[in-house]
């Protein structure tokens, strides 16, 4: 029985070594800490995100087109159009010399603009920020982008009217 003990003392004398070394380990739970800090502070932050948009908003796209419409008679030189986009109050507090500006190129080559995600003021009330590009004649020269903010209402049935120029 002696022999038998020695073998049992034995087996159990050899101590285990651990696979990972203990700067290894160390850096693995550094990372874990880390990580579970990083995700604790940015989980609110994306909480906190609310759509202000809703894409299920029927006016909202009508509102959009209609800026769209109206920007696009701007850059067009299509003045007829665009003033028949007009409530009748813009068209009265408007000079029409102000308005014959707006629509004129006068010796602009290319114009174009830029509508940035709207916002609902009031039912039937929109308001887009936008910016006007021009480029002037063959000289390549650029006039400095003009930013502004274009208002549309619900003028009708069907019908979108732009309430504030850009």
């Amino acid at each position: 029985m002696p022999a038998a003990t020695a073998a049992q003392e034995l087996a159990f004398d050899v101590q285990y070594q651990s696979v990972i070394s203990k700067p290894a380990l160390r850096r693995w739970k550094s990372v874990w800490l880390f990580l579970s800090f990083v995700s604790l502070f940015t989980a609110p932050l994306f909480a906190r995100m609310k759509a202000e948009f809703t894409a299920h908003d029927p006016d909202y796209v009508c509102a959009l087109s209609a800026a769209n419409r109206f920007l696009y008679a701007w850059q067009a030189n299509d003045s007829e159009t665009g003033i028949l986009m007009l409530t009748d109050r813009m068209k009265q507090r408007t000079r029409e010399e102000a308005l014959s500006d707006f629509f004129s190129s006068s010796g602009m080559v290319f114009q174009s603009f830029e509508i940035g995600r709207g916002r609902k003021l009031a039912p039937g009330r929109y308001k887009f920020p936008v910016t006007l590009f021009q480029r002037i004649g063959n000289t390549g020269k650029l006039t400095p982008p003009r930013a502004s903010v274009l208002i549309v209402v619900h003028a009708g049935r069907d019908d979108w009217a732009i309430d504030r120029l850009p």
